[in-house]
């Protein structure tokens, strides 16, 4: 009943089953990476960033200062939400003096679009870090079901 139709070899079957195995598993892992504390998907590789950006509110200059001395700094900052999407929370990266440099996840930095400015504390150690340099303040949104930093929308600020 078969014996005038024709199949695929079962090398050939099994090469395409092995190809798409490990296709699969990358796949699988490349979103696995990004679940369980890789680095943070960036939001602009995805095209979700479009209209998600930060500022520092501006009164007569820019509202950002280093308060304190030693070991005992914080940078105080009013962030505002000046694009048009929700943003999940902020990420600060501080630069010093002395090569050294940290990033922080802001506590509770959610800003709704068009919402009252933010404001935010950033312990800043200036015998570890040296004289502060730069702070940019990098917003982050939900997007694809997982929290995504858009550095194109950050804020940057240099004293």
């Amino acid at each position: 009943m078969l014996s005038g139709r024709r199949g695929i070899s079962p090398l050939i079957a099994t090469v395409l089953l092995i190809a798409f195995a490990v296709a699969l598993g990358a796949v699988v892992m490349n979103f696995g990476r990004t679940l369980v504390g890789g680095e943070l998907p960036t939001g602009a590789a995805y095209g979700e960033c479009a209209g998600v950006k930060v500022a520092i509110k501006d009164i007569n200059g820019p509202q950002i200062k280093l308060e304190g001395s030693g070991s005992n700094s914080r940078i105080v900052a009013q962030i505002e939400n000046v694009g048009v999407v929700r943003i999940e929370g902020i990420r600060a990266l501080v630069y010093g003096t002395n090569n050294a440099n940290f990033a922080s996840e802001l506590p509770n930095s959610g800003i709704q679009e068009g919402s009252l400015p933010l404001t935010v504390t950033i312990p800043y150690d200036q015998t570890k870090y040296g004289q502060l340099m730069q702070a940019e303040f990098v917003p982050m949104i939900l997007g694809n079901r997982v929290i995504m930093a858009c550095a194109p929308g950050k804020a940057s600020w240099t004293p």
